[in-house]
């Protein structure tokens, strides 16, 4: 997992722990998705600003939306 890129290990993290949820409510912060997916809270910030800026993901308090389809657009094996 520490070959693919922040946005691509951010969203493998969010599949292995949620599913393939377009609504996301956790209560792990920005900080802790950071460490665990071996990146910093700034990097975190970076994609997640580039991020809500395409309309594909933004992160509001607890909850985190992924734009409709995002799982079938976004992820294939």
């Amino acid at each position: 997992m520490t070959s693919c890129d922040v946005e691509q290990r951010f969203f493998f993290f969010l599949r292995e722990h949620y599913g393939e949820k377009e609504n996301i409510r956790t209560q792990l912060s920005k900080k802790n998705v950071a460490d665990a997916i071996g990146t910093t809270p700034e990097s975190i910030s970076r994609m997640l600003t580039r991020l809500k800026s395409e309309g594909m993901a933004s992160w509001e308090g607890d909850e985190i939306v992924l734009r409709e389809g995002f799982w079938s657009k976004w992820f294939v094996e």
